[in-house]
């Protein structure tokens, strides 16, 4: 690498060229053929001789002239501790000769580094206290493991559900294939060629996002991808938003200013472009067929262009890598490499609270409860599931020296949700209290009644608004949607929605909202729909059979919230519904409790007759994801009246190829020891339990008379 004193010898011009291009942070390296190009100049060397750049140290670094290229490509870093003369010996020969258009294209990738390094500064979560902040937090989970499974044609199930045991599989029997976030694209082996097409797949929170946004950091920062000149990223709900025709050049212009005018140079030869389309599950068109665009100036519907990138008709020879989650229709044929995040293991979750507590003591109680529940350990290895469980726990064992008043830890997936709502809700009820005399916050962990009252507009504003777009598989909202919903975006509260600013044709920057994540978006669909449930026990069935098994009533009862659900709902919807329908269980208990006054009447408990004999009739004849969703319906609604009555029916569990994880193992568990009937067929064929699921089913299989 050039030092500052480093000089060209052939022109003034190219001497300030050099001067230029060393104040970069990673500045490649250049020599006086190359400036004296740029500048149009001669150099004065003698004939024959090479063309020089004296260092600072008196040694000179020649060029030989090569094959003419369009821009600049990243060199291997310098050991930061090497002596000048060391590195320019270690770079006589360099790999780039460079035209007229070096220059602005330099700078044009220089800016763009410098764009992508400040939209990176530091990862923060939403609540803005130290506790519970995870400000500058390295993630060094994400874990790529490469797989040949064809995952369209898994079991339909619910992709929280289906990673959740898969990956001890993958840990165990597929170390080798192993890989770092770093080596997405790099052959597993000298003789391999270049993986140019990649599909990078993870469950809802398990990092996709973030691992683009790590790949475009550490490309910036010249940590990696040094085989890659120029990488650029499209998030593809965003690309939702374009309705007119659109070209690949006008698609970059807008999401990154700074290649403005070098993108035909840099597409001329697209060997080094790394293209990153995240989110193609959140992609609203079908990307099976579509017309091929073979030129970046023509424009397009914005599938075709996408068809086009990932089947390698548009910029063929370029590095494509794409983010989604399990489940894709996209043909997986066309994916020279296939791979799958993990998220955390033990040590990570482990790590993980001690990052977020900030105090070990502390960290180790809330560690040990999550190991301790199924539940809650079957779903911390998704880093946003850990982040929220963490914030739940909190309240419950920030108090070391005394026992916490509160009650116990929540220990289903609606109480953490619940703990965390409330939780979230108190910070923000109390910041401007909390400012202004100067102490500390109290921990919180139950919303009172008052907290609610204060918060119900807010609150059903949500819901509603999270019900109809979850129906609609809408992520994305303008503003005039917020409002049409009936609360002001000036308001939005911060804790549960984001604010992004997304290019829309016509109208520039645009700010948009989402929900934090897909699973707050169900939580708050779930509130809706408790809190505009009306006593009447036919309604409350006939809702259920739309949610758990897309039937539409034939005589459906008065009801705003059934008439308006007929009108979205398909037959195939419950597969996307199975979270909601859990926290939808698990809120009307609370409700039945008296624990969302302030937002809604309580129910009477009489309900609950109706509600087990519903469950009595659906889940005698049930299978597979059904039988297990309801299952967990049970687990999250935690009335014991309703589960003693529903179990003693319950005399065969046929599960045949759906993977279970500790958490489904500890439901089956909680619902069949509340009856003492014998199953008459206990069927986990290639569920993939393990060891550790058959410990927990033990004290069951004793009662089975066939277990397969």
């Amino acid at each position: 690498m050039l030092d500052k004193g480093a000089r060209c010898t052939s022109c003034p011009l190219a001497d300030r060229v050099v001067s230029a291009i060393l104040e970069g942070p990673r500045g490649p390296l250049i020599c006086s053929s190359l400036v004296c190009a740029i500048a149009g100049r001669t150099p004065s060397s003698g004939p024959g001789s090479p063309p020089a750049v004296q260092g600072g140290c008196g040694v000179h670094v020649h060029c030989n002239r090569l094959p003419s290229r369009s821009r600049l490509r990243a060199r291997p870093p310098l050991p930061s501790s090497a002596h000048p003369a060391t590195c320019l010996r270690g770079y006589s020969l360099l790999s780039v000769f460079c035209s007229r258009a070096a220059l602005p294209v330099y700078q044009s990738l220089r800016n763009h580094k410098h764009s992508l390094l400040k939209q990176n500064v530091k990862v923060q979560g939403n609540i803005g206290t130290s506790c519970t902040s995870c400000e500058i937090f390295e993630i060094q989970y994400t874990e790529l493991f490469i797989t040949d499974e064809d995952q369209n044609e898994a079991p339909n199930q619910h992709e929280y559900f289906t990673l959740a045991n898969r990956r001890a599989r993958i840990y165990e029997h597929n170390k080798h294939k192993k890989i770092k976030l770093t080596d997405l694209i790099s052959p597993n082996n000298p003789e391999c060629r270049e993986p140019r097409k990649v599909l990078i797949t993870g469950i809802a929170g398990i990092g996709k996002s973030f691992a683009v946004r790590r790949m475009m950091h550490e490309w910036a920062m010249g940590m990696a991808f040094k085989n890659v000149s120029c990488a650029m990223n499209f998030a593809l709900r965003e690309l939702n938003l374009i309705e007119g025709p659109v070209s690949f050049l006008d698609l970059v212009t807008r999401n990154h200013i700074h290649l403005q005018g070098v993108l035909e140079e840099l597409c001329k030869d697209p060997t080094d472009l790394l293209v990153i389309l995240d989110g193609l599950d959140e992609f609203k068109h079908p990307i099976n067929k579509g017309k091929k665009v073979d030129t970046i100036t023509e424009r397009v519907p914005i599938q075709d262009l996408v068809y086009s990138l990932i089947n390698g008709t548009l910029l063929s020879r370029a590095f494509v890598v794409v983010t989604s989650r399990p489940h894709t229709t996209t043909s997986l044929v066309m994916f020279d490499r296939k791979v799958v995040i993990l998220g955390f293991d033990e040590k990570h979750v482990n790590n993980f609270c001690l990052r977020f507590f900030r105090n070990s003591e502390l960290s180790e109680k809330v560690y040990q409860y999550i190991m301790q529940n199924d539940n809650l350990s079957g779903l911390s290895f998704i880093p946003l599931y850990c982040f929220i469980i963490c914030t739940a726990l909190k309240g419950f064992f920030s108090n070391i020296s005394e026992p916490c008043s509160t009650g116990k830890p929540p220990q289903t997936m609606t109480e953490v949700y619940s703990c965390y709502l409330c939780t979230t809700m108190h910070h923000r009820t109390n910041k401007e209290t909390s400012k202004t005399n100067n102490t500390e916050q109290e921990s919180i962990v139950l919303c009172t009644e008052a907290t609610l009252a204060e918060m119900k507009g807010i609150l059903c504003q949500l819901g509603k608004l999270a019900y109809y777009s979850l129906l609609n598989n809408k992520i994305l909202f303008y503003g005039e949607d917020l409002k049409r919903f009936g609360f002001d975006p000036s308001q939005l509260p911060d804790s549960f929605m984001n604010r992004i600013f997304v290019h829309v044709e016509g109208k520039g920057p645009t700010e948009m909202f989402s929900f934090f994540h897909m699973t707050i978006q169900e939580y708050f669909a779930a509130l809706h729909c408790v809190i505009c449930m009306s006593p009447d026990p036919k309604e409350l069935i006939q809702c259920l059979d739309l949610w758990c098994f897309g039937n539409h009533p034939q005589e459906p009862v008065q009801s705003q919230l059934l008439s308006s659900s007929m009108k979205i709902i398909t037959a195939k919807q419950w597969e996307n519904l199975e979270i909601f329908s859990r926290f939808f269980m698990g809120i009307l208990s609370n409700r039945i409790e008296g624990k969302l006054k302030g937002l809604v009447d309580c129910m009477s408990a009489d309900i609950l007759g109706p509600l087990a004999k519903w469950f009595k009739g659906k889940i005698k004849y049930a299978v597979n994801r059904r039988l297990l969703n309801l299952l967990h319906c049970l687990r999250e609604l935690q009335r014991n009246t309703v589960v003693e009555e529903v179990a003693p029916d319950i005399d065969e569990v046929n599960l045949f190829k759906v993977i279970l994880n500790p958490a489904d193992c500890a439901t089956l568990c909680y619902v069949l020891q509340h009856s003492t009937t014998r199953l008459k067929i206990l069927n986990l064929g290639y569920t993939n339990i393990g060891m550790q699921g058959l410990r927990r089913l033990q004290p069951l299989l004793h009662r089975c008379q066939t277990l397969q």
